[in-house]
């Protein structure tokens, strides 16, 4: 939250604050070597689980791209009324 308000202090677009939000936030992604028991245990997983686990990113992402939305509408709505 800081960052955004310091990214509205310096007047930057919700796509700046929000690639600036991207590079904060850190990726780690750990690759496992696939054997055999690796490979039956993906396989074993419920397909329920893995939609569940789609819908759950499909909503967050949605969520995020509403509130950028609204930190632009406001950052619209701060500079007319500094006019």
């Amino acid at each position: 939250m800081r960052f955004i308000a310091e990214g509205f202090k310096r007047n930057l677009t919700a796509t700046d604050i929000e690639d600036g939000l991207t590079r904060m936030v850190a990726r780690n992604i750990e690759v496992e070597k696939e054997t055999a028991i690796t490979t039956a245990a993906t396989q074993q997983q419920p397909e329920n689980e893995l939609k569940q686990y789609a819908l759950q990113l499909q909503i967050a992402l949605e969520q995020m791209s509403a509130t950028m939305q609204i930190i632009a509408d406001q950052k619209e709505e701060i500079a007319e009324l500094q006019k």
